[in-house]
Parts: C-alpha cells; structure tokens; sequence
C-alpha cells in the first residue's frame, strides 16, 4: 500500500475503534470473491458478533504469559522465553522452536494455536500513526521472508493494539462454479466461515468424508515450502537464492514500505 493509504487505514481504525484487515492473492491466483483481496476492509467493534475476538484473546494471553515468564526470571532473553514455553511440550517442534526466538529477537512473537507461519507485532502508540503501521508491516514482511517467497500472497489484521501478519498461499477448496475459495481475514481472526461444497463419488455413498475441516482449511491455505538459507559461501559470491513458496500478489506483500 501507498503511505497516503496507511494513513487512511489508521485514521479509520482509530475512528470506529474496530478492526482492519485486507488480503492479496498468492501471485498468479483468482479468487470466488474479487472484493475480498486489494480492498481495505474495517470494521467498527460495535458491530462484531462477539465481545472479544478469539485471535484478540490469544494475542493477550501469549502477551499475558510472555510477561509473567520473564516477571518470574525464566526468561531473560528471546532464546530462554522460547525455551521455557517447549519445555513442557510432549513433542517438541525444534524448528518451531527456533522460529518462535527468531520473532522474539525481533520484537514480535508467535501464537501457539496457530501452526503456520505468521506473527504478531505489539502497538505501543496511544492511538495508530501512519508511521507505525509502516514500521509494524514491515517487521513482519521481514519475519515473514516475503523477498525470499515473492509468490505467497498475504493476509494482515490490524487493531488499536497489535497487528497480526500471515502467510496465503493456496485456496482450500474449489466453489461449484470452480473458482478457488479462500479464508478471509475474519477466519484469521477466529470467525471462520467456510464454503459448503457439492459432495462427489465416493462421498456421496458414504463411502469417505470429503467436508474441509477448520484446520484442513488453515493447513491448505497457509503451508508454504520452508527458505533454504545460502551457505555464507555462496552469499560471497553471489550464486545463492532463496527457494520460494508455492504461491504474494506482484508488488504486494514483498515490497517493503518507507515513511
């Protein structure tokens, strides 16, 4: 987005008190709803079905523990709060676990309910700037390696208090007329609506269940292919690229925005 154009978006936010959120489509891609992507979509909390959103209570409760553990002395470091929060975990994710240090030396953090790639960036302005929302996209481009994936496309939610960045990398599913069904930035949010597909043989029989879960769809939606870091050796020289996802809209989410 333009500056111009951040700035309206905050001026809005600030204005309803609500919540913002706009999408772009993995490059290439078409979506069953055109005025879902490139657009700007707010929402004042006053019309929000629910009080709280489920995405705004875990943002809080990940804010909530991540102060506790360092108030209590576990974690006096980025690596230690990661470490502390897989300690107890059954089936330690060492990738995760990496991954989840990497956004708190950044100054952003990662939420435990959600699997795929995304993270979280904490507004500490009393109201939102245009000049902040820039800053927070852009930590969370970099986080994200959108340079390094130019053909994912992305989903961003943004409140008074925090905004929320996440990978978009295929549909979930296929509409009747087959154009490709993509969650919304509300899904990502925690109202998740999906689209009720005509069942096919052997559904029809019984035989299997062909109904797209919640998670099937978040797992569809955001799995994207892990950048392979170049070796220091070949950064010298200048033969290494990034490998890219499998699917960000051009000039999107991977163009890096100045104040």
């Amino acid at each position: 987005m333009s500056t111009a154009e951040w700035g309206n978006f905050s001026e809005v936010i600030n204005e309803v008190k609500g919540l913002g959120w706009l999408q772009i489509l993995p490059v290439g891609q078409k979506a069953s709803q055109p005025y879902q992507f490139n657009i700007m979509h707010v929402i004042p909390s006053s019309k929000l079905p629910v009080e709280t959103l489920p995405l705004d209570l875990l943002i809080n409760n990940a804010i909530s523990y991540n102060r506790k553990t360092e108030r209590r002395g576990m974690a006096s470091s980025a690596n230690k709060l990661a470490e502390a929060k897989f300690a107890s975990a059954e089936e330690p994710d060492a990738a995760r676990e990496e991954l989840e240090k990497l956004a708190l030396t950044e100054g952003l953090f990662m939420l435990p309910e959600y699997k795929f790639d995304h993270c979280v960036y904490t507004i500490t302005e009393k109201s939102l700037t245009q000049e902040g929302l820039i800053y927070g996209y852009n930590k969370c481009m970099s986080f994200l390696r959108l340079k390094q994936r130019p053909q994912v496309g992305l989903t961003l939610i943004c409140t008074g208090k925090w905004m929320f960045a996440a990978v978009l990398a295929s549909p979930y599913t296929i509409n009747s007329n087959g154009n490709p069904v993509y969650l919304d930035g509300f899904a990502f949010a925690g109202l998740v609506s999906l689209q009720t597909v005509s069942s096919t043989w052997p559904a029809t029989a019984g035989l299997e269940d062909d109904e797209c879960t919640i998670l099937q769809a978040f797992e569809r939606s955001t799995f994207v292919e892990p950048v392979v870091e170049p070796e220091e050796s070949e950064v010298a020289t200048g033969d290494a690229e990034g490998e890219a996802g499998n699917s960000s809209n051009k000039g999107g989410p991977n163009s890096e925005m100045n104040d």
